[in-house]
């Protein structure tokens, strides 16, 4: 069993706004940076910036906000969030 155990890294889940940021970097048609590039640059790691990219559309990313969700899914549940307040 794992009594206290202290995440000893913080990459799994970056600020929403340094991911559009970094993701619209990548995507720009203009002048494109590469996905490594981008990431050292904003200080975001390139793998789960490579998975937003593959997930967020243009679209979203000219508005500024997007419904991707960062980080790992919840465990799965027999029921959603607003059926288990009920």
């Amino acid at each position: 069993m794992v009594g206290n155990y202290q995440r000893k890294t913080n990459r799994v889940v970056p600020p929403a706004d340094t991911m559009i940021e970094a993701a619209s970097a990548v995507k720009n048609t203009e002048n494109p940076v590469s996905i490594r590039k981008a990431g050292r640059d904003l200080n975001v790691h390139c793998e789960p910036l490579e998975r937003y990219c593959r997930k967020v559309s243009d679209e979203e990313l000219a508005v500024g906000s997007s419904q991707v969700r960062l980080g790992y899914k919840k465990a799965r549940r027999v029921f959603d969030e607003q059926k288990n307040l009920m």
